[in-house]
């Protein structure tokens, strides 16, 4: 039997490989708790906690010198990776991944470890500012008692009373000039900060600080603010107060990321934020203007090249007051509206292309790549009017909105129809429910009449604080407590005089830009197929897709199965063995599963369908023709069904509508209740016996399916299907996030919305992706399972001989509906295909695009396709099957 080792130098592609040929037998490693084998080109290593891991080159070299080959602390727990910029490569050691080895051609490859290697992946590793390291770790020279690593534009020194801190190259020279950690200055006790001057930059010392130049770069700011910097804030201030204040602020180097008017129109009262950012643009602003005073200083500012940041107002008719923010820009411009009204009241088309509505806008710009940055409420309360500020949104990042409308009622999901509306007191829940999936509220106002407006975003900022309704001495409590004590920063101060009373809606966090996202990558590294590793990072970091995985099988052996992460740190990594939801390729099992019935002479596929279920709406109520349809029909989607039956509410309504009132159902409704409601459904004569894609159709099978084998659709799955071809984690997904299977991803929508729960009588606010049933449709878009589950499958299907699964004469007869599927659904997308060349391909990712979503999808299999045709040939031999849990 093959050793670990073995198995590993065979999936590498044995003498074949980089690796070359073995250099002797496997021995243990020094402390005797871990094996290695050497070979021509390299090394591999195993214990019972890394598994076996490939070294070789100068890392293997490096890994020799510094002895760490000695003991299984120690030993690789990656294979050779290629860092996150793609020019250098690494490996890391030890279980808690706290010893790394980098090389690049320009800098040799070098160790880095403990809390100086913690720091620098913190600073952003090979892509932070100060590189690559160009030294191991060494020591200070005494009596200082450090330690430090040097880097290609700076280093990093540690010691045990002062951490671990930056110093970057300019500063390094001038302190090393005074004797460095040994000099008067002593060793760093910050990173390299921005001083009060917006041309500085220093680190502060034990004994004092030193500066560099810093050259702000004037008209293209970050979008967010590093919250190292400085920031003040001030609230309940009347015009003359609040400019004074302000000047003294922008003349250090402050500019605004917060402004709100509020109180009466006469004598308004001002709440800001402020931030001493030396790499911000220029700023104007208007404190108190009229609609017509406004917009002339819009038009006359943008004709210097400032675009406005932020608006508010204050009061209706002619004693409207505006307030607003500008800033130099030569990138992307934003846009604006103000005097806009709330959208359609009566129905989806009344107003919906109303260039005169909040909701139109929004609208205009998800389309096209805009976030709402900034909006406020003003006017009346039977008048209510909004204005807002929209950013070119470059980094792809999902966003939503939630406002109270006109009439009081809650307007989200980009939607004002009757059905999507929600009651004022709902402001809360989808709070919650958009905090549950993952995303942060990034701007919140309020008018005095009651309404708010308040914008969430997909990106991270760390911990944050949300309240609205504090009086002003609640809020300056909440302001102690988190910003003097708890390291928290004020993002948005909005204030409301309500019932004659100020109300404050704020939103604290602990940084102010956007935590960075980083590449990680699992699986083993195949050198000769890396093709499709760049392929899957290229798509995943463009549009912003936080976990993906693609396996690839070459006849009946797994050849490739690796996992992608692209998030900020903390977001759980992915492996090959997570599983995915895989939305309409769980039709293809239940394809397999009644074509099994058929085989066994269960069923024939031109039996009608009604003959082969139990139902109890009569005959006499089913649909024109629905009695004559078969189950062939039903498979190869030219039965005349309509796509979908409706979403959960109209299929509930249509439940119930019949039912007296003792007896109407409550959810979550069973397979058989939508079935029934399903049979009333005409044809369509037109599409009989032509491909007309139906998702109805499928559920209605799906009912068949349990019927006949008499168990759940799950159970099914996995006894006839998972089980006999070595499959374990094929599940249906959880509906809501407390049923997720532990090794299920997290789920992220493009149009991260909420809505009620299909799932349980009580229906509570839900993000999207967990707002379904997913038990009572599973054959329909319901499974989830590893990509290498799928293509196991597939593997086995087509394997060109009669198999555990169908004969191959069904597999035949059959090929076109079993070999290839797309799925997709809020939160996820897949895309599985059996190829005639022996090459099974399943690609699943956690994020869902904007409608329709093959149309991303078909790019990146496009891509993927491609490069596997540019293998022809040249497919490694190794089985990667049982690496990932399948036998």
């Amino acid at each position: 039997m093959a050793t670990t080792i073995e198995v590993k130098y065979a999936e590498l592609g044995a003498a074949k490989s980089f690796l070359g040929n073995p250099i002797g037998n496997e021995k243990d490693t020094a402390d005797g708790n871990g094996r290695y084998r050497d070979y021509e080109g390299g090394s591999i290593y195993w214990s019972k906690d890394t598994g076996a891991q490939e070294i070789h080159g100068s890392i293997r070299k490096k890994f020799l010198e510094l002895g760490w080959d000695k003991s299984v602390i120690s030993l690789p727990i990656t294979d050779e990776c290629i860092a996150a910029d793609g020019i250098g490569r690494y490996n890391t050691f030890g279980e808690g991944h706290e010893l790394g080895i980098y090389w690049t051609p320009q800098t040799g490859a070098h160790e880095i470890y403990g809390d100086i290697y913690k720091k620098w992946l913190a600073l952003g590793g090979v892509k932070s500012s100060l590189g690559y390291p160009i030294t191991g770790e060494k020591p200070t020279s005494a009596p200082s008692q450090g330690r430090y690593s040097e880097f290609q534009n700076g280093a990093i020194y540690w010691s045990k009373p002062t951490g671990a801190h930056e110093v970057r190259k300019e500063i390094l020279d001038q302190w090393k000039k005074q004797g460095g950690e040994n000099g008067l200055l002593g060793l760093p006790i910050s990173d390299e900060l921005p001083d009060v001057a917006e041309s500085e930059r220093y680190n502060t010392f034990k004994k004092e600080k030193l500066t560099r130049e810093w050259k702000s770069p004037g008209i293209n700011p970050p979008k967010d603010h590093n919250p190292q910097y400085p920031i003040t804030a001030m609230h309940d201030r009347n015009l003359s107060n609040h400019t004074k204040e302000g000047d003294a602020l922008v003349k250090k180097g402050f500019r605004m990321i917060s402004l709100s008017v509020y109180g009466e129109p006469k004598d308004p009262l001002y709440a800001s934020v402020w931030i001493q950012n030396p790499e911000a643009a220029k700023q104007t602003a208007i404190y108190k203007a009229s609609g017509a005073e406004y917009q002339q200083f819009y038009n006359d500012q943008v004709k210097k090249g400032f675009y406005p940041i932020i608006i508010s107002a204050l009061g209706s008719g002619s004693n409207t007051v505006f307030a607003a923010v500008f800033e130099e820009t030569s990138g992307p411009k934003p846009f604006a509206r103000h005097g806009l009204v709330s959208g359609p009241v009566d129905g989806p088309d009344k107003k919906i292309h109303d260039t005169s509505t909040f909701t139109y806008w929004n609208r205009w710009a998800k389309s096209n790549n805009y976030i709402l940055r900034w909006a406020t409420v003003y006017g009346s309360a039977d008048e209510p009017y909004y204005a807002a500020i929209w950013d070119s949104n470059e980094d792809n990042v999902s966003w939503d909105v939630v406002f109270h409308r006109a009439d009081k009622k809650l307007a989200l999901n980009f939607n004002e129809t009757d059905s999507s509306l929600l009651e004022p007191g709902d402001f809360q829940a989808v709070f919650d429910a958009q905090v549950a999936q993952w995303m942060r509220p990034a701007f919140i106002t309020h008018a005095p009449h009651g309404r708010y407006i308040e914008v969430y975003r997909d990106d991270q900022l760390g911990k944050f604080v949300s309240k609205i309704g504090l009086t002003s001495s609640e809020y300056q409590a909440e302001a102690d407590k988190l910003v003097k004590n708890g390291n928290f920063y004020q993002l948005c101060v909005q204030g409301a005089v309500v019932n004659g009373k100020t109300q404050f809606a704020a939103i604290f966090t602990q940084r102010h830009e956007a935590r960075p996202r980083q590449l990680t990558v699992t699986g083993q590294s195949i050198p000769s197929l890396y093709a499709f590793d760049e392929a899957m990072q290229e798509f995943m970091q463009n549009d912003n897709v936080r976990a993906g995985s693609l396996a690839i099988a070459k006849d009946d052996k797994l050849v490739y199965a690796r996992a992608f992460t692209w998030a900020e740190q903390g977001y759980p990594v992915t492996r090959p063995e997570n599983i995915f939801r895989v939305g309409s390729n769980s039709k293809q099992f239940v394809k397999l599963l009644v074509l099994q019935l058929a085989e066994k002479g269960v069923l024939g596929l031109d039996d009608k369908y009604i003959d082969r279920v139990q139902l109890t709406t009569p005959v006499s109520e089913m649909g024109n023709k629905i009695p004559q349809m078969t189950i062939r029909q039903m498979l190869e989607h030219k039965a005349g069904l309509p796509p979908s039956s409706g979403d959960w509410d109209s299929l509930f309504k249509k439940i119930n509508e019949k039912l007296p009132a003792n007896q109407k159902k409550q959810y979550p409704l069973s397979l058989a209740d939508v079935v029934n409601v399903q049979v009333m459904i005409d044809l369509d004569d037109n599409l009989i016996g032509k491909f007309s894609y139906s998702n109805t159709g499928f559920t209605m099978l799906t009912l068949l399916v349990e019927q006949q084998y008499q168990m759940h659709f799950e159970q099914t799955v996995q006894k006839y299907i998972s089980k006999p071809i070595g499959v374990k984690r094929a599940v249906v997904t959880g509906s809501l996030l407390s049923e997720m299977n532990p090794l299920e991803v997290r789920y992220h929508s493009t149009n991260p919305g909420v809505k009620r729960s299909a799932k349980t009588p009580d229906q509570p606010m839900v993000p999207f992706p967990y707002s379904g049933n997913f038990q009572t449709l599973p054959g329909t878009g319901g499974l989830s399972m590893a990509p290498a589950d799928y293509v196991k499958m597939l593997s086995v299907l087509f394997s060109g001989k009669d198999n555990v699964l169908l004969k191959n004469s069904t597999v035949q007869a059959h090929k076109d509906n079993l070999d290839g599927h797309y799925g997709g659904m809020s939160g996820a997308v897949a895309y599985m295909v059996r190829r005639n060349d022996g090459i099974a391909m399943a690609v699943s990712l956690n994020k869902d695009f904007e409608a329709p979503y093959d149309i991303k999808l078909n790019y990146l299999a496009h891509r993927l396709n491609q490069i596997a045709n540019a293998l022809a040939g040249k497919w490694p031999d190794h089985d990667l099957f049982p690496l990932v849990g399948i036998n």
